[in-house]
């Protein structure tokens, strides 16, 4: 018996991807370490903050953040973002900016 087929008939695809993506849900409670979203600086060999594509590019493959985001087409570079205040939040944490201004997903996603 062909497994695709057994799960398809279970429940649909879709159903199915969304009730995982629902189990991994992340917490605030989530370990973070600020050391491991550096960048080393190829020409001055430093430790930075990443810029916003290189902030993407380690959330989308970090699995302990997959409820935040998580890839559509890794080949094309196609993502969806599940919880963008969450994101959003992890960035400015990531960025350790404390500004009186809220970024909203509408500049964040002007940005990207």
């Amino acid at each position: 018996m062909n497994i695709k087929n057994s799960i398809s008939s279970v429940c649909s695809i879709d159903y199915c991807q969304e009730r995982s993506r629902n189990s991994l849900k992340n917490t605030d409670d989530i370990y973070f370490n600020s050391f491991e979203w550096h960048i080393k600086d190829t020409l001055t060999g430093k430790l930075r903050s990443p810029k916003l594509d290189e902030f993407l590019h380690l959330l989308l493959n970090n699995s302990r953040y997959i409820s935040y985001a998580s890839w559509l087409n890794k080949a094309t570079g196609l993502f969806e973002i599940h919880n963008p205040t969450d994101v959003i939040e992890l960035w400015k944490r990531v960025k350790n900016r404390k500004s009186k201004f809220n970024l909203y997903y509408y500049k964040f996603s002007r940005s990207i």
